[in-house]
């Protein structure tokens, strides 16, 4: 058996996170979105290589005025997932994803936008609530995963 003690002060739970790249485009521009989970370092298993979390996924829903790239060129990282993203569409989701602890992963879609404005995309923490990440362990991320897309607004300084 292994037993790995975190830190004082460090995380004790999945973290996501995600960003636009870039997060400033023109209107009708588009975007490359990267969600990203991490499980922690620390772990108690009976071995060093077991998953802390699995069938790890969520929904993605777009803000209005947001959807999947015609091409939404689809990727991920993560161990065993399925990423399902439709061209055109107004969410995308990644399904079956596993985490080994202190290992991370990566769903990566394409975006555009159809007019100027601020776009504000979020996965929420809270499992109860529609498109939160979910895993076989019913453990929630740690805090809500958001990012911001500006289309034709200059960057605030």
């Amino acid at each position: 058996m292994t037993v790995t003690a975190p830190l004082a002060g460090t995380q004790q739970g999945l973290t996501v996170t995600k960003g636009f790249s870039p997060s400033t485009v023109a209107p009708g521009g588009s975007s490359q979105l990267t969600v990203t989970l991490t499980a922690p370092a620390f772990f108690f298993t009976d071995t060093a290589t077991t998953e802390i979390y699995t069938g790890l996924g969520f929904t993605d829903t777009l803000p209005a005025g947001m959807t999947l790239a015609a091409a939404p060129a689809a990727s991920t990282t993560c161990a065993g997932a399925t990423l399902a993203a439709t061209g055109g569409a107004d969410s995308f989701s990644l399904s079956g994803a596993s985490l080994a602890p202190g290992a991370s992963c990566t769903a990566t879609v394409t975006v555009t936008v159809a007019g100027a404005g601020t776009f504000r995309n979020v996965i929420s923490a809270s499992m109860d609530q529609p498109g939160a990440v979910i895993n076989d362990q019913d453990v929630p991320a740690l805090a809500a995963a958001v990012a911001t897309l500006q289309a034709g607004i200059a960057p605030v300084a």
